[in-house]
């Protein structure tokens, strides 16, 4: 049989359409997973723009705590010199986050009393409960350092932030909606069941699809609006959904078997 609706129809026909449930459990035969991962790149760009802005807001207003503090520094065959009175302080409040002498007169982070520590051949960083991080610059054959350089660098990693959280959340939410749809394929089945009607696991998947469609458009629109609704509310909604469409399978006969989407009688 012809489909009577397409895959463009799901994002506003899933919401109420029982003529679209009944057409995409009984003559759909493909398992809408394409579907749903265009859905989920269009869905996760309005988030992905929030968060990234938030963490740009973030690095900025810690950039212009620390950048005005940072004194040119050359490392010139890993060693370090730097163009200020020793020990050289860059601070936020009260607290010392590090401390620069290259005269060798401070050498540990206890000395120091601060989180990290830049002496002429090492970048000490103190960790939790641990020794403290040491780099080594001898390594380093040349690098210069000043506000304006580590300015640039900063930028640099702003404009990385937006397509590198987006990709990392569309990896790991398609696999997660991936497994969620064969979670809720199983279910489908069981839904069919109490209501007598017939279904295989493949339109199982098929229909979890239309099911995850209204909640996913929600969820978007209303971060994009400010509003945090839990998480659990939409796996509710989806269930409720999924509910719905499988009562619109047709029928089950009696004894009847399935072979992919095919049923087998006897």
């Amino acid at each position: 049989m012809k489909n009577r609706y397409r895959s463009w129809h799901l994002p506003l026909l899933s919401f109420y359409s029982q003529r679209l449930y009944a057409d995409v459990s009984n003559r759909w035969k493909n398992t809408n997973l394409g579907f749903l991962f265009i859905l989920i790149t269009l869905c996760l760009i309005p988030s992905s723009r929030q968060m990234s802005r938030e963490a740009v807001a973030l690095i900025d207003h810690h950039a212009s705590l620390y950048l005005m503090q940072i004194p040119p520094m050359h490392i010139t065959n890993g060693h370090l010199s730097v163009e200020a009175p020793q020990p050289y302080s860059i601070i936020q409040g009260n607290h010392t986050v590090l401390l620069i002498d290259t005269t060798g007169k401070i050498t540990t982070l206890e000395a120091a009393g601060s989180s990290a520590l830049l002496t002429a051949t090492n970048l000490l960083i103190s960790q939790k409960s641990q020794a403290p991080f040491i780099y080594d610059l001898t390594s380093i054959e040349t690098l210069e350092l000043n506000e304006e350089i580590v300015g640039e660098f900063i930028e640099r990693i702003k404009s990385f932030i937006l397509p590198s959280y987006y990709l990392i959340s569309l990896i790991f939410t398609s696999i997660a909606f991936l497994l969620s749809a064969l979670l809720f394929g199983a279910i489908a089945l069981l839904f069919g069941f109490f209501q007598q009607k017939s279904l295989s696991y493949t339109t199982g998947i098929r229909i979890s699809v239309v099911a995850f469609t209204p909640p996913l458009i929600l969820s978007t629109l209303f971060r994009m609006a400010g509003w945090m609704i839990p998480a659990i509310l939409y796996i509710l909604l989806a269930l409720a959904y999924l509910y719905l469409i499988a009562g619109t399978c047709r029928p089950r006969e009696t004894d009847e078997l399935y072979l992919d989407n095919e049923p087998i009688t006897h």
